[in-house]
């Protein structure tokens, strides 16, 4: 079976030393199926957690998968679009 897009990035962050335990991994592909997210949208919301999280974060990774969703980001830029008016909108507000 061919490895999806998911595993090849989880894959290019461990050769990086970015490693998931397998319990991390199983929880980033439920959030694919709970959210219906697309990979792409799944790797932003990793990515965007470990810069703004700096490690795993179940809770912050499902609703930035949400987010996406609602918003129907589906390329790399429209999610970072996104996830930077986010971050903008709530620092002007604390």
């Amino acid at each position: 079976m061919k490895p999806s897009n998911i595993e090849n990035y989880l894959d290019y962050l461990s050769s990086k030393g970015i490693r998931f335990e397998d319990g991390q991994v199983q929880f980033f592909l439920f959030g694919k199926h709970y959210c219906d997210a697309s990979d792409v949208q799944v790797e932003c919301a990793i990515e965007w957690m470990l810069k703004h999280q700096f490690g795993f974060d179940p809770s912050y990774f499902i609703e930035l998968l949400k987010r996406l969703k609602e918003e129907n980001a589906v390329s790399k830029k429209e999610a970072y679009h996104l996830f930077n008016r986010i971050t903008s909108q709530s620092k002007k507000h604390a």
